[in-house]
């Protein structure tokens, strides 16, 4: 680890040692919160660095079949919990979304909720200024892709 008191001074701060550093690859799934299976993916790749109780992560889904996927859409299989705390939630940063079956007027958006390992994806509406809403399964199809990226506290 690195112990930043070694150059602290005079200001009589206590040891501060940074022992808790991590990097690797995790599985994003792209699925539902009421059921996934049988997809196939042309790509399924993750990575995260975790420095203390901060993680970083980045994905990239590609599915060449669908499968069965019910319920409201979501990025599955976080490879940490979020922070459980009222309102310690995170968003996600989306760089690619392509063959997603939503209506022109819908900019997709999500979060994390609290004690959760999962990415809830969210539609908003750009002319009603709705925001928020569910992204349903039926959204999802064959060919479907989604780059992701996201910073978030962990439990």
């Amino acid at each position: 680890g690195i112990d930043f008191s070694v150059n602290s001074g005079t200001g009589g701060m206590t040891s501060q040692l940074l022992d808790d550093y991590e990097e690797g690859d995790w599985t994003p799934v792209l699925g539902g919160d009421g059921g996934t299976s049988g997809q196939t993916y042309g790509l399924q790749a993750g990575k995260y660095i975790k420095v203390g109780n901060v993680v970083y992560i980045s994905a990239g889904t590609s599915l060449s079949t669908k499968g069965t996927i019910t319920g409201s859409a979501q990025i599955l299989n976080l490879p940490f919990t979020c922070f459980n705390n009222s309102g310690a939630r995170a968003a996600p940063s989306f760089g690619y979304v392509w063959k997603w079956a939503m209506d022109a007027d819908l900019f997709m958006n999500g979060v994390v909720y609290e004690n959760q390992a999962n990415i809830s994806l969210k539609a908003s509406s750009w002319s009603s200024q709705t925001a928020g809403t569910n992204i349903d399964t039926d959204d999802i199809i064959d060919g479907t892709e989604l780059v992701t990226s996201m910073t978030y506290k962990t439990a």
